[in-house]
């Protein structure tokens, strides 16, 4: 092939410049996410950088199609900046029906609330209610961690350890799996 072969030159461009010893660029390819790319975004964390979107939120918390997600995500900001009263109340808006995965994120964000508020028994008994819906929605080794979690830091060192190691055995291939070995491991030396 010539220098001036218009084939070369025109597979060049659409190639781009490759320095010698480079690896060959990567070409898009749908469903494959770019390089640096996170996996599901974070709009509590938008809401920190672009407050101006807070009010865009409440306004559609007021009713509607989009209603239930926009209380979820406000109460998810409100419960970052540490205001647990505003993040209740906007729990309070979200209903008990349907029992898909925004009802569960709202009870694990309730009993998170509640966790930080010391009040280990409520937020128990909330871990305990998902547990007993057996949601298909939501993850069960999610819930069986944050219930040991609760039960953890209420004092309850034999629930929390039984629920680690069934989360250790039943789950070790998750993340909540391999968290609940090391936590099992340290209260286990902590006897």
């Amino acid at each position: 092939m010539a220098e001036g072969d218009p084939d070369r030159r025109r597979r060049r461009r659409l190639r781009g410049p490759r320095l010698r010893g480079s690896a060959p660029r990567q070409v898009p390819c749908p469903g494959r996410p770019e390089p640096g790319h996170r996996r599901g975004r974070q709009p509590s964390q938008d809401l920190q950088t672009k407050p101006e979107n807070l009010a865009k939120l409440e306004a559609l918390s007021g009713g509607g199609a989009g209603s239930r997600l926009a209380c979820l995500e406000l109460a998810a900001y409100w419960a970052g900046t540490g205001d647990d009263a505003k993040a209740a109340s906007y729990l309070g808006r979200i209903p008990a029906l349907p029992k898909d995965l925004l009802y569960y994120q709202a009870e694990d964000l309730r009993a998170q609330t509640l966790i930080r508020k010391k009040d280990f028994d409520k937020a128990i008994a909330i871990y305990r209610k998902i547990q007993d819906d057996k949601p298909k929605s939501y993850p069960v080794d999610a819930v069986l961690f944050h219930l040991a979690e609760a039960y953890e830091m209420g004092g309850h060192k034999k629930e929390a350890l039984e629920l680690y190691t069934k989360l250790q055995s039943e789950y070790s291939q998750t993340y909540y799996g391999y968290e609940a070995s090391m936590k099992a491991s340290r209260l286990a030396l902590q006897k």
